[in-house]
């Protein structure tokens, strides 16, 4: 009589190397996977476009004094030094000063390189007015370019659009990784009548990396003035 025979059955040390070799696969596929998160943290993108939001909450303006005047500044690197943009509201300081409405100026160090004044030249006049404006900062094709845009107030309505505001000067950077929007605020000032001014600051910054894509907002609040409350 035939017995029914069943295949042997597979004995604890012909799956020890079985069990090692898939622990060791394993070990591996995680040190593969640590290894490319940590270059992935490492690895910065170049940045080569920077916008700042910014506020002014005007409180009393004078017309007759055209005040308050208000001056931003935002620098390709972390010095001001560097090349930079000067952006005046509500008063014109080249290349002779005038009352009332806005201009952009380029420097490097001490020197002009370029400047634009719009064609809005009222003076802020109306009480407790809200003035939002962006700063731009961009490299393309060998330039660093700055603008004044996206702006919007009571005095000016829109502001800020069809180039009027930006200026740009050839550079050998190829990203603005070094820029720093403390520098940005620390440079930046009410140069006339500051109690008029509730506020002024920058509200958040965008960060963005070639073909225009954001790669990072950052939401902090950082204030240039705040009137001080009356005892």
């Amino acid at each position: 009589m035939n017995e029914l025979r069943t295949a042997p059955k597979a004995t604890n040390d012909s799956q020890k190397p079985r069990t090692r070799w898939s622990l060791i696969a394993v070990a591996v596929g995680l040190i593969c996977l640590m290894t490319k998160s940590v270059f992935a943290v490492d690895v910065e993108p170049d940045i080569i476009r920077i916008e700042e939001d910014w506020i002014v909450e005007i409180t009393s303006p004078d017309p007759d004094e055209s005040s308050p005047q208000i001056i931003t500044s935002m620098s390709s690197t972390d010095e001001l030094a560097d090349v930079h943009a000067v952006f005046e509201l509500n008063h014109r300081t080249l290349p002779n000063f005038a009352d009332g409405g806005m201009e952009i100026q380029l420097w490097s160090h001490d020197e002009l390189i370029d400047l634009r004044v719009s064609p809005k030249t009222a003076k802020l006049s109306y009480p407790n007015e809200t003035i939002y404006y962006t700063m731009a900062m961009e490299l393309k094709n060998g330039n660093v370019d700055f603008e004044a845009r996206d702006g919007y107030s009571d005095t000016w309505n829109e502001f800020g659009h069809w180039n009027y505001l930006k200026v740009g000067t050839t550079t050998t950077q190829t990203r603005l990784n070094f820029y720093d929007p403390e520098k940005s605020v620390s440079n930046s000032r009410i140069g006339f009548a500051k109690h008029r001014v509730n506020r002024f600051g920058m509200l958040r910054v965008r960060y963005y990396t070639y073909d225009n894509v954001l790669v990072h907002t950052d939401y902090t609040d950082r204030m240039v003035h705040v009137l001080a409350e009356n005892p």
